[in-house]
């Protein structure tokens, strides 16, 4: 059981931890404006190697790497949630077509028109979320 524990802890013991990242999306921090594609690392100040180098060394690669990563999720939360929302739509076409006389369908596929507008609402405010956290943040 030892040897297997030893093992087992090597890889964890070679792994070394992420001091920096990559921008998906454009973040401006003290009045520069760091472009999409920035590898954004851990060290002191130095602007100018953005132009040479295409690294950032700043300080504050923690936070730009928080305000990243969020982008990078409501990124992909608001694709997922509009591609729900159209779907609900469409299932409730279908079902709004499909209910002839019944009143109770009609609302029923009315209620699903209304959730799916709910999510479309709620993912353009998503895209909102990473503007105020820089600002805050940043």
């Amino acid at each position: 059981m030892l040897v297997l524990g030893a093992f087992v802890a090597l890889p964890a013991h070679a792994q070394k931890p992420i001091e920096g990242c990559t921008l998906v999306r454009d973040v401006t921090v003290r009045d520069f404006k760091i472009s999409t594609g920035v590898v954004v690392e851990s060290g002191p100040n130095k602007v100018s190697e953005v132009k040479t180098t295409g690294k950032l060394l700043t300080s504050d690669w923690g936070t730009i790497c928080l305000v990243n990563t969020i982008n990078n999720v409501v990124n992909w939360v608001f694709i997922l949630m509009l591609t729900v929302s159209v779907g609900l739509i469409a299932f409730a076409g279908f079902m709004f077509m499909t209910a002839g006389a019944s009143a109770e369908k009609q609302k029923q596929a009315g209620g699903w028109i209304m959730a799916a507008v709910i999510g479309i609402v709620i993912a353009i405010l998503a895209r909102v979320v990473p503007a105020l956290v820089s600002g805050i943040l940043l």
